[in-house]
């Protein structure tokens, strides 16, 4: 991959990764006023499904975090835009549309068609 190329996902990644980790940090500042006690049972269940929800949020926010470190990481190692799988390049529109990609489009597809088949299996054991 080129040099601007790099630096042009490079400023990508790291701007999505500012906004995660505002939202973030937003989210558990949220979480923290929301701690207060509330006399009233139904304020109580609602303050409650807004934690789970807001923790849930901020999970997800913290594995996207990760997977974009890991990307600016192959990015420093020249690996970015690489698949994993086989080796071969990650098609360009791939990685514009989702620049967090490990794989190509065909070892992805490939790892989907293996997943479903799994699942398949899965259901017919449990006898559904």
């Amino acid at each position: 991959m080129d040099k601007a190329r790099t630096l042009r996902y490079r400023e990508l990644l790291q701007e999505r990764l500012a906004s995660f980790l505002r939202v973030s940090d937003t989210s558990r500042k949220q979480l923290v006023a929301a701690t207060e006690q509330l006399a009233d049972p139904a304020d109580r269940t609602a303050l409650n499904s807004s934690r789970e929800i807001l923790l849930a949020v901020m999970d997800r926010y913290r594995c996207e975090a990760r997977e974009i470190m890991e990307a600016l990481e192959r990015l420093d190692q020249g690996k970015f835009g690489s698949c994993e799988e086989c080796g071969d390049p990650i098609a360009e529109e791939r990685l514009r549309v989702h620049p967090l990609a490990t794989l190509c489009t065909e070892c992805a597809a490939a790892l989907e068609i293996s997943r479903r088949a799994m699942a398949c299996r899965t259901v017919e054991a449990e006898g559904f």
